[in-house]
């Protein structure tokens, strides 16, 4: 399965940074195409059902969690990934997604896709860590 892999550097606390990736329902705020996000239970369902995904692996010590798409309006199988936030002076949020693409001769195309949300999600976040005071 193809995987993608971005990070950002952010310029504030590795606490402010999850505070808001860790708030899973935040996506709202940061990633690409969401304007509406409700949780119910481990499942996160944004654009009204459009999109769905499985939360797992939690983790408020790790600052990470991983998804597993139930539903996404992409031409894909299978589609999976982590956020993870990483501090040592600077702090770091990496995005790693790996799908597998409906129909195996557009997966360059469907990678171009993947690799494309992958770099802006972060950058976004970025932008929005960065940009306000108040996260």
């Amino acid at each position: 399965m193809p995987t993608t892999r971005n990070s950002v550097t952010i310029r504030a606390p590795v606490d402010t940074v999850w505070k808001v990736v860790g708030s899973l329902e935040s996506v709202v705020r940061w990633v690409p195409g969401v304007t509406t996000c409700r949780l119910e239970g481990a499942i996160r369902i944004c654009n009204g059902g459009e999109s769905q995904e499985e939360i797992s692996g939690y983790s408020v010590e790790r600052r990470s969690y991983c998804f597993r798409h139930l539903r996404i309006p992409l031409p894909v199988v299978s589609s999976a990934g982590s956020f993870t936030v990483a501090g040592n002076g600077e702090t770091t949020v990496t995005l790693e997604w790996s799908f597998e693409a409906a129909d195996p001769s557009q997966e360059a195309a469907v990678g171009q896709m993947v690799d494309g949300a992958a770099k802006q999600t972060p950058a976004r976040l970025r932008g929005l860590v960065e940009g306000q005071g108040n996260v």
